[in-house]
């Protein structure tokens, strides 16, 4: 399939998608003139791109070869058309389109089967939760990224889900602490070398998902992490997070912030 768009002084004037190519059913007046020879008192020449000698009446010889009257030829001027057709290629966008249908609705499709409650409730062990959700999260990630979070509906019967862990994190002053997408996971925070102060402005990389919880843990006194009620974080006032000490927090994607729910000092 290619689209056809005629083109006229630099605006678009018609189009139409097609799998014939060019058709002369698809020209038409309003475009202009096509490209064309014409003689100077036909029309104008000066913005000739191209000429040429045309023979219009044939020399005339007599029985010993000679030429009686020499052959008349008339100088021919060729003019650009006053429109350009464009053609798109859409084969790929059309494929794209069908491919992009196609994942919705199997994806769609994987999350209509999946019975978390259900699922979760015959699983034996912690490796195989963690299996399930790796399988899981993404679909509802994606579900989520194209604006179909509708479709996924939290149960409140459901066991908890158990926490990613991170790598402990030291911070410098004015540091960041950086989350990824996990739904659930903790955080072990120490300063670098000293006791330190978060960025004011966003003191913790902000959520993917709303709802999502992360568990902030400190990991010495010495070298304290203090986190400030200001920029995407709020709380019940400024933390200092020191060794064993943690704080709990979700996200609230309706207000780009992380909200405290909980902290042990």
């Amino acid at each position: 399939m290619k689209r056809y768009k005629v083109i006229k002084n630099g605006i678009e004037t018609n189009g139409w998608l097609s799998d014939s190519g060019l058709d002369e059913k698809h020209y038409e007046p309003g475009f202009g003139k096509p490209e064309r020879w014409v003689t100077s008192d036909q029309e104008d020449v000066s913005q000739a791109i191209e000429t040429r000698q045309v023979e219009v009446t044939p020399a005339v010889v007599d029985k010993q070869g000679q030429v009686i009257e020499p052959a008349v030829f008339v100088t021919e001027y060729k003019l650009a058309a006053e429109y350009e057709i464009v053609i798109e290629d859409l084969t790929q966008e059309i494929e794209a389109q069908k491919q992009k249908e196609l994942k919705a609705k199997l994806r769609q499709e994987k999350l209509q089967k999946y019975d978390v409650s259900t699922k979760l409730n015959t699983l034996t062990n912690v490796a195989k939760v963690k299996e399930f959700l790796a399988d899981l999260l993404p679909e509802l990630l994606e579900t989520v990224a194209n604006g179909q979070y509708s479709t996924v509906q939290a149960n409140p019967q459901e066991p908890s889900f158990a926490y990613f862990v991170n790598t402990l994190q030291t911070l410098p002053p004015s540091g960041a602490i950086v989350l990824n997408n996990k739904m659930r996971q903790i955080v072990y925070i120490t300063g670098d070398k000293q006791s330190v102060t978060l960025n004011a402005i966003r003191p913790i990389s902000n959520g993917f998902v709303d709802g999502q919880e992360v568990k902030i843990v400190g990991r010495s006194d010495a070298n304290a992490v203090t986190v400030l009620s200001s920029g995407n974080v709020r709380l019940n006032g400024t933390m200092t997070i020191g060794d064993g000490e943690a704080l709990d927090l979700f996200w609230d994607s309706s207000a780009s912030v992380w909200r405290e729910s909980s902290r042990s000092e």
